[in-house]
């Protein structure tokens, strides 16, 4: 008796039990690939002729990713993530395990197991820094987890600023000229921020002027280039990397007509 699998490979019995009415073989069949599902067959070769019979083999492998898992969002401790990829091997995938840890560390990986039909937040990180990502995808049955899938790189984002500026005051210094200056609540710790950035509007005419002050030590700015006679709302805000701390209370300048500046006339906050 022999077995013949469908690229031909012939398997001969390892054993054989016979009876008076019939024999029994027995086959050691090594480990199976996907590749090896499909029609088999059965010879049996005896004294009185031959004959075989066909019998289909359906081989099930583990899941395994293709990809990597996707980022939809990030902040500075939250790493927002789409854990299920696509994927080789069986399903149906009935969880997703997502490995993750610092990007080159060799410390211990941390592991989450999330319904593979839902984004899952990654909490507790550290900021501003790169997370190896990988995907590990689960379905039923004995022998259903797979191999690891490939890494993403995903990176925290910059801490948020959280102090809150307070406009101090302004003066006019030339026709469309406005000094600004802004302070500080006082904390404890590190300044978290890189600059500040000046937000005038026009709301009569819906412009905007945008004016960044690139030190996170400055208090004060002049502000060129403005529309004599014009009302703006005037806020300021502290920024870190991207991220825009909350706004100022405004305030509403009006500065001086053409002409006017010289007589008696200074900027004036016109409340509201």
């Amino acid at each position: 008796m022999q077995l013949r699998k469908p690229d031909g490979t012939v398997l001969p019995s390892t054993k054989a039990i016979v009876e008076p009415d019939r024999t029994t073989a027995e086959f050691e069949v090594p480990r199976l690939a996907l590749q090896d599902s499909g029609l088999w067959e059965c010879r049996v070769s005896t004294s009185g002729g031959q004959d075989s019979r066909r019998f289909r083999v359906s081989v099930k492998v583990p899941p395994v990713p293709l990809t990597a898992p996707r980022l939809l969002a990030k902040q500075s401790r939250q790493l927002l993530v789409s854990p299920l990829v696509s994927f080789s091997g069986d399903g149906p995938i009935a969880s997703v395990r997502l490995h993750y840890r610092p990007q080159d560390s060799t410390m211990a990986w941390s592991t989450i197991v999330v319904d593979p039909s839902e984004n899952v937040t990654l909490v507790n990180l550290r900021p501003k820094t790169g997370y190896s990502v990988r995907a590990q995808l689960n379905r039923p049955g004995e022998g259903g987890e797979g191999a690891w899938g490939p890494p993403a790189l995903m990176t925290t984002d910059c801490p948020e600023p959280l102090l809150q500026p307070r406009l101090e005051g302004w003066h006019v210094e030339g026709p469309d000229r406005l000094r600004v200056s802004w302070s500080l609540p006082s904390v404890p710790g590190p300044l978290v921020g890189d600059g500040f950035l000046l937000r005038l509007w026009d709301g009569a005419r819906g412009q905007e002027r945008r004016e960044n002050v690139s030190s996170p030590q400055a208090r004060t700015a002049l502000l060129t280039g403005l529309t004599p006679g014009t009302h703006y709302q005037l806020d300021v805000r502290l920024y870190h990397c991207t991220l825009l701390g909350p706004a100022s209370p405004p305030a509403r300048v009006l500065l001086p007509p053409s002409g006017m500046l010289g007589k008696g006339w200074r900027a004036q906050d016109t409340g509201g």
